[in-house]
């Protein structure tokens, strides 16, 4: 039944719910646009939605929690639609596929992460069940009437098809989305995936299991999907991998590095600025380091994470490097790029993590004098190594050590952003700001928030914004002209900036 849905008579809707990280958000993105091109209409409230699909992370016990707790409430409200459809994909649904299904009958289907292209299909059939079961009330009877012309096609065969709606694991038939189908929601930035799945099994961390072992998208691929996205007006791209730094190495002989990529990357026109996540700090090269140094479009900001600070719990957490081989490789980035900002992931409360080890991290943490910092307390993932070993951090004691060592960040950051006070930086404008839409929000290269006065039509442009104040999160500043332009030409006289 492949592509069966570019048939339907009548919409059917589609809202997604994202959760984790930039590769969930790409996903989420790339389905929509699947989903778009075979018919279906994607909504963004779900309340509107005849099918809600989840997109999941499993990187912590919070994150499939809020999965559960939301799917918990949707399916509440089925009482008065019993026909919508609840599905689940991404990391979560590879780790829980039966779990999920066999638990309250909340969800309809599992699609796992190498299942994506099936999501299409799993919708028409689940949605075909639900509908012919459906009791016909007030509140969804013209729901009904418009899905029932929208599935006539696929009723038959749909109900005659028995079993669960389930696909997991990776089999020589399972294939990917086309990247180039994702609908981004801002033309000028994109994420491009340029490799999935991660080998490195640190012993606390579920993404080889759900993911799959590393595997890079050929060159030629990815750069061709770059001039496109330049073609079409996009200025600023963040590469994609659980570890970018191990691009390539499992393609042929003589296939590109990760610096030859990049490289490759920063010669096509129309694309201004180039960041990338992750870094693992273990594979991060002296050439890699020398091109970020002399490519102007690289972006001024790394994600180097280091997860503790205590050579002990690296080697139990599996990190292939140790503190001082992490603060050896930031010396050489400084040296390299004085103005560089470096962000972090740590985790407090590993299992046995002592008073001792806490204070190494805060003490690595001044020491690096991170600009940003991801912080987490430990939970236990099943299946992982870390999950044999006794979790003897109380609960209380964990979040003592994270309010502690988010004190130290949040002085550490906010110390950054005053350093910026009286420059004038370079801001690409991302929108207006959520907090106050009467003003616009922007990014610099270092990845600083921005929010200053200015013109709608300024979004999506390069603007010189000169740096007035700063509080512990956000920089405040007024717009002084568009990159490479004298002044901010008629539009700061006519927007009132």
């Amino acid at each position: 039944m492949a592509d069966f849905s570019a048939n339907l008579l009548a919409p059917i809707k589609v809202c997604l719910l994202t959760y984790g990280c930039q590769m969930n958000i790409l996903d989420s993105q790339v389905l929509s646009g699947n989903l778009t091109r075979q018919g279906f209409t994607i909504v963004e409230d779900e309340s509107e939605a005849d099918a809600v699909i989840f997109i999941t992370c499993s990187v912590r016990d919070l994150a499939e929690r809020k999965v559960l707790g939301k799917a918990g409430k949707l399916n509440v409200k089925r009482r008065r639609r019993p026909e919508v459809v609840l599905g689940v994909t991404g990391c979560m649904a590879e780790l829980k596929g039966e779990e999920l299904l066999e638990g309250k009958n909340v969800f309809d289907f599992v699609a796992g992460t190498h299942k994506r292209h099936l999501i299409p299909e799993m919708i028409l059939r689940a949605l075909c069940r639900r509908v012919a079961a459906a009791e016909v009330t007030a509140a969804n009877a013209e729901h009904i009437e418009r899905l029932g012309k929208a599935l006539a096609p696929y009723m038959e065969e749909c109900l005659a098809s028995e079993g669960s709606l389930l696909a997991v694991g990776k089999d020589p038939m399972s294939f990917g989305l086309d990247e180039l189908e994702a609908m981004r929601p801002r033309p000028w930035q994109a994420f491009v995936e340029i490799m999935r799945g991660c080998s490195n099994f640190c012993s606390y961390c579920v993404v080889p299991y759900a993911r799959g072992p590393e595997v890079s998208r050929p060159a030629e691929s990815i750069l061709s999907e770059l001039r496109a996205l330049a073609v079409s007006g996009c200025v600023e791209v963040t590469l994609l991998g659980q570890n970018v730094n191990s691009y390539g190495k499992d393609l042929p002989a003589g296939s590109m590095s990760f610096p030859e990529l990049l490289k490759e990357a920063a010669k096509i026109e129309g694309i201004k600025w180039l960041r990338f996540v992750t870094s693992n700090p273990q594979d991060i090269s002296d050439e890699l380091i020398s091109l970020m140094a002399s490519e102007k479009k690289i972006c001024r900001y790394l994600h180097f994470p280091l997860q503790s600070g205590s050579n002990r719990i690296l080697k139990m957490m599996n990190r292939k490097y140790t503190l001082e081989g992490y603060l050896e490789k930031v010396a050489k980035l400084r040296a390299a790029m004085p103005d560089l900002w470096l962000a972090g992931d740590l985790i407090v409360g590993f299992p046995g993590e002592t008073l001792e080890d806490f204070g190494e991290t805060l003490r690595a943490v001044e020491k690096i004098d991170y600009a940003n910092n991801f912080l987490f307390k430990y939970s236990e993932r099943p299946g992982t190594a870390a999950a044999r070993l006794k979790d003897d951090v109380p609960l209380e004691e964990k979040k003592r050590r994270h309010a502690e060592l988010m004190a130290l960040q949040g002085r550490l950051t906010h110390e950054h952003l005053k350093s910026l006070v009286g420059t004038i930086q370079e801001v690409l404008v991302e929108g207006r700001s959520k907090r106050n839409r009467d003003v616009l929000q922007g990014r610099t290269t270092h990845y600083a928030n921005v929010v200053f006065e200015g013109d709608p039509s300024l979004i999506g442009k390069f603007v010189q914004v000169r740096m007035e104040s700063a509080t512990p999160l956000t920089l405040y500043g007024s717009c002084e002209r568009l990159t490479g332009e004298e002044k901010l030409t008629d539009e700061k006289e006519t927007s009132g900036i």
